[in-house]
């Protein structure tokens, strides 16, 4: 990779991070969206899978808030009512087109997993199909106990996670690497804040092993909380704190941007820890900033409920959110009585 290259990935992936601006990650399968439909009474084709996605991307004033959208592949064919490609729309409104490009997970030994689909990597990242997508995301998903994660599993998934970022650079794609730690589980925060520094750690080692460009990726981890069903008491402070100093011992500062999954937590906790996160004093040079799903989307999805004449409304709900992460982000919401109120 020469200068050139290297520096269209630096501005690539600081173009995402610009203005408290933050990623909309609506890259979920079939599968997973059918299973927020269902509980809706939305049947899950194809049709309504795309309505969906017209409403979220159609949504006035959304690149306000929003720099990037990460597509699952699906999406990549469709059009809005007016015959306008989906991706389309958001360039339109100099939003970045991004794609999921693990294909899910496969068994590794006991209760672990493994991500794949690194065996045709390169050639899909050069798919035409790809030719409006400046940034990719892959995800390795980390269960917790008090044995697992063991850390062949850390270092195998690592490993992955790695080899993806450079392949994706190769080909000109700013790579998010995303270490979830699953939210469902007993663990402790403390256990969370242990293993969290652990994969974080791991994964910039096999990054600089690959010779990954630091400068043209974001990581997408999780918050470091207590797991769901665990009784302790996690408050927005005490879950920055540690999320905080598991990353300042990790993460290079070279890394222009550190991108929170809300994976499992809900919308007003997801934007309660950005923001008591972007309040923590110390020397950290990338910035904090949100790749939400549901975070952003459930409460959208229930009001529009498949019914045209929601559409609106929906996407009134949908700017709200998108605004109070993007506030989020430059910790300017104000938190009182347990909920995250405008300045």
């Amino acid at each position: 990779m020469d200068c050139n290259h290297l520096l269209k990935l630096g501005m690539n992936a600081k173009k995402l991070l610009e203005n408290g601006k933050g990623i909309l990650a609506a890259d979920e399968t079939p599968c997973t969206l059918g299973k927020r439909f269902s509980n809706l009474g939305i049947e899950n084709t194809a049709e309504n899978r795309r309505r969906f996605r017209e409403l979220l991307f159609g949504a006035e004033q959304i690149d306000k808030y929003i720099s990037g959208v990460i597509f699952h592949e699906e999406a990549l064919g469709q059009t809005d009512n007016n015959g306008s490609m989906l991706t389309g729309v958001l360039l339109k409104k100099n939003i970045a087109i991004g794609i999921k490009l693990d294909k899910g997970l496969i068994d590794y030994k006991e209760r672990e997993k493994i991500s794949v689909g690194l065996e045709d990597l390169d050639l899909r990242c050069k798919s035409p199909e790809f030719k409006d997508v400046t940034f990719a995301k892959w995800r390795s998903l980390f269960y917790f106990d008090n044995e697992i994660p063991s850390q062949d599993c850390i270092n195998d998934n690592c490993e992955v996670l790695a080899k993806y970022a450079i392949t994706c650079q190769k080909n000109g794609l700013v790579p998010i690497v995303e270490p979830e730690i699953f939210f469902e589980g007993d663990y402790t925060i403390e256990r969370a804040f242990e293993m969290s520094r652990r994969i974080l750690s791991t994964l910039v080692m096999y990054l600089n092993y690959e010779s990954v460009y630091m400068p043209g990726l974001l990581i997408k981890p999780s918050f470091v909380t207590a797991g769901s069903i665990n009784s302790s008491e996690c408050t927005p402070r005490k879950v920055a704190s540690l999320t905080f100093k598991a990353l300042l011992s990790t993460i290079p500062c070279a890394v222009p941007g550190i991108v929170f999954l809300s994976g499992g937590q809900g919308t007003e906790n997801a934007m309660k820890y950005l923001n008591a996160l972007n309040l923590e004093r110390g020397c950290r040079t990338w910035a904090l900033s949100f790749s939400f799903a549901r975070a952003l989307t459930q409460n959208v999805l229930e009001a529009w409920a498949g019914i045209d004449e929601n559409v609106p409304e929906a996407q009134r709900i949908l700017l709200e959110n998108v605004l109070m992460a993007s506030k989020a982000s430059n910790g300017e919401l104000k938190v009182l009585d347990a909920e995250c109120i405008d300045e």
